[in-house]
């Protein structure tokens, strides 16, 4: 779902899905997941830099997220 036309968000993307994040011309994935196998591509980190995407995950627990979860999100969107 477009925010912005810089900015969008999505659930877990598949790869496919990936690729074409990367031909739509987006530069950056920001994965706030937690690393569960049951829903995770394996290898994301690498498989996004391999389409010349910058990667930064912040595994976030939405029950419970931290001022640190935050934090690191606020760096990673205005570097």
């Amino acid at each position: 779902m477009s925010i912005t036309p810089n900015l969008a968000t999505s659930g877990q993307p598949s790869e496919s899905q990936l690729h074409e994040i990367a031909n739509i011309g987006f530069e950056v994935i920001v994965n706030l997941g937690l690393d569960d196998p049951k829903y995770c591509l394996s290898n994301k980190e690498g498989l996004v830099q391999s389409m010349g995407l910058e990667y930064h995950h912040i595994p976030v627990s939405f029950q419970t997220p931290t001022l640190e979860n935050l934090q690191h999100f606020f760096s990673v969107m205005d570097p």
